[in-house]
């Protein structure tokens, strides 16, 4: 089949950064993510990620876990509103990543999580998560709480 479109995909690098980046979708996807990293990339530093339209995807960031995931990233000041199902999605296994200053502004959607992670190895912090069925899923533990800190302190 053919790959979902994306606004931005960061596969197989380490080190990279990213200064401010909007991405505008058209909606009418039926899945994938905006944005993705995935496939062993490294230290990436993303600040200032706006995003809006991605309508009928599963998540608007996405950061890919499984055997060849990613790891280490920074990702700061974050606006996503109306957008995708889901707002941000860390798989299960990635455990050293950092994310914060975080406005989400979901669509009311039944089942919609605004920050799911399926490890309590990452720092979470500075979230306003609104119009999310669940606005945190950390680990299996659901809170509407605005802070995770590795280690369970908030």
């Amino acid at each position: 089949g053919e790959a979902a479109p994306r606004a931005l995909v960061i596969s197989a690098f380490r080190d990279v950064t990213i200064n401010g980046f909007l991405g505008l979708g058209h909606g009418g996807y039926t899945s994938g993510s905006a944005v993705a990293l995935q496939y062993k990339c490294q230290f990436v530093t993303i600040n200032g990620l706006s995003l809006r339209g991605f309508r009928g995807m599963d998540y608007d960031l996405n950061l890919y876990g499984g055997s060849s995931r990613g790891d280490r990233h920074n990702i700061s000041n974050v606006d996503i509103k109306n957008s995708a199902t889901n707002g941000i999605g860390i798989g299960n296994d990635i455990t050293r990543c950092n994310v914060s200053n975080v406005q989400m502004l979901g669509r009311g959607l039944a089942g919609s999580t605004g920050i799911k992670t399926g490890s309590s190895g990452n720092n979470l912090y500075g979230f306003q998560i609104t119009s999310y069925a669940q606005p945190m899923d950390v680990a299996g533990t659901k809170s509407n709480e605005r802070a995770y800190f590795r280690g369970g302190a908030a």
